[in-house]
């Protein structure tokens, strides 16, 4: 079953790779909050170019077109929804422990919205462009339930952005 799960989240993965980029690309501050792990801040707006050709470089790699936001979304959201579906409430999506498909599913809500938490560092503009808008009301429950498996994984209190 954990390799259903994998290939289910993989198809969100994808889909989230390519929107994330779309909004990357689109945010002249997203470009240059990408760069400042590797450049100083002052060279990082001359960086854009560069930060956005990386993007489209991730994007051909993956095969992402980035020009299908609203596709992307709908898929992204066929995976929140099989995930709902699969916890119906519960605290684990198989079993009553901890297993890969929780971790994968984890993982996978990161690009619904990112965990705030103080070891994921995520400025301003990266933050929006990770999160996919539409979908954050809708799957607050989800949001929530990995919340609360990061904070029992991490030990300490994992939070919503405000």
């Amino acid at each position: 079953r954990a390799a259903a799960w994998a290939e289910e989240i993989e198809q969100g993965l994808a889909a989230g790779r390519a929107r994330l980029t779309a909004a990357i690309i689109t945010d002249p501050e997203a470009l240059r909050e990408s760069v400042l792990p590797v450049s100083p801040a002052p060279l990082s707006g001359l960086l854009r170019p560069v930060a956005a050709q990386a993007a489209r470089f991730v994007a051909k790699k993956y095969g992402a077109d980035l020009a299908r936001t609203d596709e992307h979304i709908a898929v992204q959201r066929r995976v929140c929804l099989a995930l709902r579906d699969a916890l119906r409430g519960r605290a684990y999506i198989e079993g009553d422990t901890l297993g890969a498909a929780d971790v994968l599913a984890a993982t996978y809500l990161q690009m619904v919205e990112p965990v705030t938490h103080p070891r994921i560092v995520l400025l301003p503009a990266l933050r929006r462009a990770w999160t996919a808008a539409p979908l954050v009301d809708e799957f607050a429950d989800l949001l929530a339930w990995r919340d609360a498996l990061y904070a029992n994984a991490r030990g300490t209190r994992a939070k919503r952005a405000a």
